[in-house]
């Protein structure tokens, strides 16, 4: 029983020892074509015929191996753009990264070829050195993938000229169903000189998608920064900045997309008559196969756009009518909402469009008013501080504004309402005509 036992265990660390052994040549002979498969897969497919991966050489070891990689960016505009990669992957299973010791297929640092010689000289003649870069991915047994990018700060002072920057970082995170997590922080960067004087505090961004490959799929991101000022040439500060927004289904049809962003300033200070903003704009109901023939009709203008083609704009032209028809066709509600201090007073805004479509409609020209004055309903409400009103270069109109019936005065308060719902039209809650209000 002993002995069986013994043997057992031999043949297990036989086997283990044999994997560990064996392992990282099997895992090298293949790391550097599935890290570039799996990156090219994040790729949108609008962008995947402008963005290549080449491999031109590799050196093989039994731990370790270099792979020279050419990202090459095309673009029917300009001539192409050969950017040269030096892969230095580190086999599997046991890898060493920045973050350490750990079990993983492979640990990639990839590191740029040196600029080309004319932008040597340039890059020579900045009065700074340029900070440490560095690049490393780390890919997991499961295909899925961690990138990091890291760059290292800047401190150069020399008189009164000074120029600080904390370094950045950024993290993406690769699932292996493509769905994939975006963090970056862009440390604090501040400039002075005689004339100018310039701070930006950390800027924070962070992204995920469902589907990388897919600009449709539910994603979300944010935008931060804490703090901006400039006390010259421009005079401004700005506290709590942020941008949102998001992409999911429509609860009613998953075919279709709602899309929200909103972009807001908390506090913002110097020769500006705005002291916050709060802007939100939805759009729901949206068919994405309009920003899909967009993409192909964008594609296609790029190809014959040329100093040469005589006909492009005409060409531009016959696109932009395409997609205003596509539009028409198509149903879309959009929303928007501001909340904004300005002139020293809070004021609001709000529009609901909704737009049922012309499924029917082909020519824009010949389109029917009535049908599309039947497909809409309309709501716009703004809401403004009269005391404000009158102190913005507007203000002076106000008594005509009001004699005009355009706007109404409630409870100190400047108030505006358009309807059109069932083709009625309603001014301020009078009913009215299209030719009343051209």
């Amino acid at each position: 029983m002993r002995k069986s036992l013994l043997v057992s265990f031999s043949l297990l660390v036989s086997i283990a020892v044999g994997i560990f052994l064996v392992g990282p040549k099997l895992i090298g002979m293949g790391v550097s074509a599935l890290t570039i498969e799996n990156m090219l897969a994040t790729l949108p497919p609008q962008a995947r015929s402008q963005v290549d991966l080449q491999t031109t050489s590799i050196e093989s070891g039994w731990f370790n191996s270099i792979a020279n990689v050419s990202l090459i960016l095309t673009s029917p505009l300009a001539e192409p753009v050969n950017i040269g990669l030096q892969y230095r992957i580190d086999h599997g299973p046991i890898v060493n990264s920045s973050s350490g010791t750990s079990l993983a297929l492979a640990a990639v640092r990839i590191i740029p070829d040196p600029p080309a010689p004319e932008l040597q000289a340039e890059l020579a003649a900045l009065p700074f050195e340029l900070p440490e870069f560095d690049i490393e991915m780390l890919v997991n047994f499961n295909r899925s993938m961690n990138l990091r990018l890291q760059m290292g700060p800047i401190d150069y002072q020399e008189n009164a000229d000074a120029f600080e920057f904390a370094g950045m970082r950024s993290d993406l995170s690769i699932a292996a169903d493509q769905s994939g997590i975006f963090n970056m922080n862009i440390g604090a960067l501040r400039a002075t000189s005689n004339q100018t004087s310039f701070y930006i505090s950390n800027i924070d961004i962070a992204s995920s998608s469902d589907l990388l490959a897919d600009p449709f799929a539910p994603s979300n991101a944010l935008v931060q920064i804490g703090e901006m000022n400039s006390p010259s040439p421009f005079d401004f500060r700005f506290d709590d900045f942020r941008v949102e927004s998001a992409i999911d289904t429509t609860l009613a049809d998953p075919a279709l997309l709602q899309m929200r962003q909103r972009m807001a300033i908390a506090s913002l200070e110097g020769d500006v008559p705005v002291q916050s903003f709060d802007i939100e704009i939805e759009l729901d109901r949206f068919d994405p196969q309009i920003l899909d023939r967009y993409y192909e009709l964008a594609s296609g203008i790029q190809n014959q756009l040329s100093p040469a083609n005589a006909s492009a704009g005409n060409t531009v032209s016959a696109v932009g009518q395409e997609l205003i028809v596509l539009l028409i066709q198509n149903p879309l509600d959009i929303n928007v909402s501001i909340d904004a201090s300005a002139y020293d007073g809070s004021h609001t805004g709000s529009l609901q469009l909704q737009w049922d479509g012309l499924p029917g409609v082909t020519d824009v020209m010949v389109m029917d008013l009535n049908a599309a004055l039947a497909a809409t309903n309309l709501e716009i409400a703004i809401d403004l501080d009269t005391e404000a009103f009158v102190r913005s270069p507007m203000g002076s109109a106000l008594g005509s504004y009001v004699q005009a019936e355009l706007v109404r005065l409630e409870n100190g308060r400047v108030l505006f309402d358009l309807t059109l719902i069932n083709s009625t039209i309603s001014l301020n809650g009078v009913e009215t005509t299209l030719d009343d209000l051209l």
